[in-house]
């Protein structure tokens, strides 16, 4: 015979678990909203296209493929680059290759020349995004009154 017992949680500790858990996910959703605003403050904006999409293979052991888009477009004082690979591009954007030549895209560069990144809502706000619809509802389970 099996006299195993099994102990019922409080509930008092699955609330401060759900506070806590829920709290976590909304300060990393604060947290990258700061973060967002500070690549906001340190990039420029731009309209560009993509005339290029080249894929890099790298063979051998552990071989990847890179996919990159390279873009034109006029700085905001009016110097037109071309040829610049997007460096950060959304995770579904490179799996699906979504991105076509002759695609018109939000940019954000570096004023240094340095990163050219692409300005997409979802790709950027994804965190924040994620984070509230988890911590909300975690937040609102563990501030209910026990009935």
């Amino acid at each position: 015979m099996n006299d195993t017992k099994q102990k019922s949680v409080n509930p008092r500790d699955q609330k401060i678990a759900a506070l806590v858990f829920g709290g976590v996910a909304l300060l990393l959703a604060v947290v990258n909203i700061f973060g967002q605003i500070n690549i906001e403050e340190k990039y420029l904006k731009a309209e560009g296209v993509v005339f290029e999409i080249v894929f890099k293979r790298r063979y051998g052991p552990g071989g990847w493929a890179s996919y990159e888009p390279n873009v034109k477009y006029y700085t905001q004082d009016g110097q037109l680059k071309i040829g610049e690979p997007i460096i950060a591009i959304p995770d579904f954007m490179v799996l699906f290759r979504t991105l076509k030549v002759g695609d018109k895209v939000n940019l954000l560069y570096d004023p240094n020349g340095f990163e050219v990144v692409l300005n997409y809502f979802f790709a950027r706000f994804w965190l924040t995004i994620v984070g509230l619809a988890i911590g909300l509802p975690f937040l609102v389970v563990g501030l209910k009154k026990q009935v």
